[in-house]
């Protein structure tokens, strides 16, 4: 099965490039096109979607709280005009009589059939997948059972996990003691995070970095060496928040996101942080090239002792600070 991505990036850039990878976990490294990763630099972008439609099984519009209002310099929608790309894609699509299924994110509402020019109007009664950055690991679920045309969960037992869930969590810490929970569910499968902001300027502190802050990711294809360039630091509300300045070399025969969930966990006085914020450039990394990071992390207790950092799948733990370091006590 083969799914081509029809997007705004401006609108939802970051949202491709996480349904994208989710689906190549799901349908395999080729199964998915993708603009940024699949068209090679010089090649005729038309006639590479154009080929990529015909060959594909399902065409998912994925629109954001700006794909309908994109507008030229003249302020009049895009999709309006004929040589538009999204548009060009979408009446591709249906020439070949595809199956197209409309994807909301960022909490954007489905067009209706004024929002679309004539040739495109039959979109608006096509169902659409909903994906909540609330519930997002469960309604890509439903995106994935979709793409390959199996039937929906029953709604009740959905309503029911929704409501059980918390209480489940709840019980289980209460009576085991357990203080860090870990999803199951796969990395890919959660929104994305907003962007960091510039770490130097007032308040922020360098990190002296461990000589060796290198950590090696095997891959079936090859191997991701992901790299820490810069650490700084600042204290933030109750608590600090440490930046990285990361590198990741992509020594496989693919193209790879460069996504937040490749930073698993920020390891401080050896307990975990969660990632805050993210920035990648560029965003895929292609085979034999580096790409640059920002991840920052809200620690709660002070970065003063041996810093680690997780990559995703906890695959390789990398030593920010000097390994020697006493992780220290919070």
């Amino acid at each position: 099965m083969r799914v081509f991505l029809s997007y705004r990036r401006a609108d939802v850039g970051g949202y491709a490039g996480r349904i994208g990878d989710t689906l190549r976990q799901r349908l395999g490294p080729r199964g998915v096109f993708h603009d940024v990763a699949a068209i090679a630099p010089g090649e005729d972008f038309l006639a590479a979607t154009d080929r990529a439609i015909d060959e594909c099984d399902a065409v998912l519009v994925i629109i954001g709280p700006g794909w309908l209002v994109a507008s030229t310099g003249e302020d009049a929608p895009r999709l309006f005009q004929a040589e538009d790309y999204v548009r060009l894609e979408l009446q591709r699509a249906l020439q070949r009589e595809a199956r197209i299924l409309p994807v909301l994110v960022g909490n954007a509402a489905m067009p209706t059939a004024d929002d679309w020019p004539e040739e495109l109007r039959e979109l608006s009664r096509r169902q659409a997948v909903v994906l909540h950055d609330a519930s997002w690991s469960e309604d890509v679920e439903g995106l994935v059972r979709a793409v390959r045309g199996e039937q929906p969960k029953p709604a009740r037992r959905k309503r029911w996990l929704t409501i059980a869930a918390p209480i489940l969590i709840v019980l289980v810490l209460t009576t085991t003691g357990i203080l860090v929970w870990r999803s199951n569910v796969d990395n890919a499968s959660s929104p994305p995070l907003p962007g960091c902001g510039l770490s130097t300027g007032t308040g922020w502190r360098s990190l002296s970095l461990d000589k060796h802050p290198t950590g090696v990711i095997e891959q079936p294809n090859g191997t991701f060496t992901i790299t820490v360039s810069a650490a700084r630091w600042r204290t933030q509300d109750d608590g600090w928040q440490v930046q990285l300045t990361t590198t990741l070399k992509n020594d496989t025969t693919e193209s790879v996101t460069h996504g937040e969930w490749k930073y698993k966990d920020l390891l401080v006085a050896q307990r975990p942080n969660r990632a805050i914020c993210f920035s990648a450039d560029p965003t895929v990394v292609d085979p034999n090239t580096v790409g640059e990071a920002e991840v920052g992390f809200a620690v709660r207790c002070k970065p003063d002792g041996l810093i680690q950092l997780v990559t995703e799948d906890r695959k390789e733990t990398i030593a920010v600070t000097d390994h020697a370091l006493d992780p220290g006590t919070c």
